[in-house]
């Protein structure tokens, strides 16, 4: 009998907090922009095809330096740091940048290059701040 009493608490439990979850947002990961379009459905592109590029941080700096797309590509960016220490990425005047990524690994995020111009990539991790590359959109 107590073990029907305990199971019963306990469904009951579950169903509670499953129905409180149920309302709850979904959450996303990626950079502000995926969350951004995932949020108000499918990301907006003029291109139909996604555009993958890899950035690798080694020898103090970016390879490669410059990447240049067309405006409207969904792109699909690979941060790859190949040094022995913390590394990140950030395109400045964009809110597109990866975490910090720790030695010998790599980071995956998604955008769509929707405003075109030239953007600086930066690294912002101290002393790191000679690593430098342009992202351009045209």
């Amino acid at each position: 009998m107590k073990k029907g009493l305990l199971l019963v608490a306990i469904l009951v439990a579950a169903a509670i907090f499953a129905g409180c979850s149920a309302n709850s947002p979904a959450t996303t990961t990626g950079s502000p922009e995926v969350k951004k379009e995932a949020a108000q459905g499918a990301a907006p592109q003029a291109n139909s095809e996604v555009k993958e590029i890899i950035i690798t941080a080694k020898n103090m700096g970016f390879e490669p330096k410059v990447v240049t797309v067309d405006k409207g590509t969904e792109v699909k960016l690979i941060f790859r740091n190949e040094e022995d220490n913390v590394n990140n990425l950030v395109i400045e005047g964009t809110s597109i940048k990866t975490e910090n990524v720790a030695p010998k690994q790599e980071q995956t995020i998604k955008f769509v290059a929707d405003r075109p111009g030239e953007f600086n990539i930066i690294n912002t991790v101290s002393g790191m701040n000679g690593m430098a590359g342009k992202f351009i959109v045209k």
